[in-house]
């Protein structure tokens, strides 16, 4: 049985809640489809909300890095979720190979998503893809920003190796704009003024 004729009967039934949880929605045809069963429920009259526990079911469902999930699944209304999460899938999908364009003002384009973190990055400089450029790997901050966190974050203390700056990345300090220019940095730019280049003011 199908989606779609699943999401009928309970609905006739008056009494089940759709499971979402029940499905891998990771994959867009499998989100179309999905969207397909809400959309014929609410043509049969239900007005579709998660009953208490549901939201998170729903978000587990989606393997989607954690940050893609605190601001894309914000809503109670299930279609709402799975539209959004249909836009996070719709961004290209980063592979080695790929040709990387700069991410645009309105981050229409430069927007990929990295299925090994599952999660979206924005492109800096045009490039083409290859393993050791992968969004997620450390020292990259200025070929790949986070999707959901600034260009320039504050600069932040490290504690340890473990977040120490790396070569590239980049950070606002008392008003200004830094790029890394070593590994495992743990001074300010103020501290250690040789492993920053000032870029200009924030």
């Amino acid at each position: 049985m199908d989606f779609s004729q699943f999401v009928e009967y309970v609905t006739t039934d008056g009494v089940h809640h759709v499971a979402p949880q029940q499905h891998e929605l990771d994959n867009p045809l499998v989100l179309d489809t999905v969207r397909g069963g809400y959309e014929r429920a609410a043509q049969l009259g239900r007005a579709w909300t998660l009953a208490a526990g549901e939201l998170d079911a729903l978000k587990e469902a989606a393997p989607y890095h954690a940050d893609v999930v605190a601001h894309e699944m914000v809503s109670d209304s299930p279609l709402e979720i799975v539209e959004r999460l249909i836009v996070v899938r719709s961004y290209p999908e980063w592979h080695v190979g790929l040709d990387c364009v700069a991410v645009d003002a309105e981050r229409t384009v430069g927007v990929y998503f990295n299925p090994a973190d599952m999660n979206l990055y924005k492109c800096y400089q045009a490039h083409r893809a290859q393993a050791d450029w992968r969004p997620d790997l450390p020292g990259l901050g200025a070929l790949w920003g986070r999707f959901y966190e600034d260009e320039w974050p504050e600069w932040v203390q490290p504690t340890g190796a473990h977040d120490a700056y790396q070569k590239g990345d980049k950070v606002t300090f008392e008003g200004g704009h830094y790029i890394s220019l070593i590994d495992a940095n743990v001074w300010s730019p103020a501290v250690y003024p040789q492993g920053w280049e000032y870029q200009g003011p924030a």
